[in-house]
């Protein structure tokens, strides 16, 4: 049951945190010719995902996996 609620828990916070990249990119010419993110962005999604397992990886993992 825990694998089950948490599992389905992360794909919501996976949806909300793509959803909410996708707006930032729309926002930036869907990040054409960048090599970086705001850091504000990146400190968001930070927080967002800190109680999953992704939340072991850095900020920079995460702006290479944006860009």
């Amino acid at each position: 049951m825990d694998e089950v609620e948490d599992g389905g828990r992360a794909k919501a916070f996976e949806e909300g945190i793509s959803a909410l990249i996708f707006a930032y990119a729309k926002d930036y010419n869907w990040l054409e010719g960048k090599a970086s993110v705001s850091s504000e962005l990146l400190r968001t999604i930070k927080s967002i995902a800190a109680h999953l397992e992704v939340a072991r990886c850095s900020t920079g993992d995460g702006e290479k996996a944006i860009v």
